[in-house]
């Protein structure tokens, strides 16, 4: 499985069409062949923070959807939105189990 983690900060008067356009391109990547989840958040000490958290069967269905519309969108239009370079992590995950309570 692999893992895309990351951050990208808004300008504060440009938040909520980064809301929007987070929303556009979860509603298209969670209907992707490959995604097990995609999902962004507020940082709950930054509210001009966005987090996003991604799982994908493969590296390959990850770069399928670099090749999408709705990231050709999202790479057209983030620029105008952010304070600061988005700061994206890949992981490569061998295993993973639900921890106990």
């Amino acid at each position: 499985m692999i893992v895309v983690s990351g951050t990208a900060e808004v300008q504060p008067d440009k938040r909520q069409q980064a809301i929007e356009l987070f929303r556009r391109l979860t509603n298209e990547t969670v209907k992707e062949d490959g995604n097990i989840s995609y999902h962004f958040y507020i940082d709950i000490d930054k509210e001009n923070v966005f987090r996003v958290f991604e799982q994908w069967q493969s590296q390959e269905a990850l770069d399928a959807h670099f090749t999408t519309d709705h990231m050709a969108e999202l790479n057209r239009e983030l620029p105008k939105l952010i304070a600061a370079p988005p700061e994206l992590t890949r992981y490569e995950i061998a295993d993973s189990a639900p921890l106990p309570l």
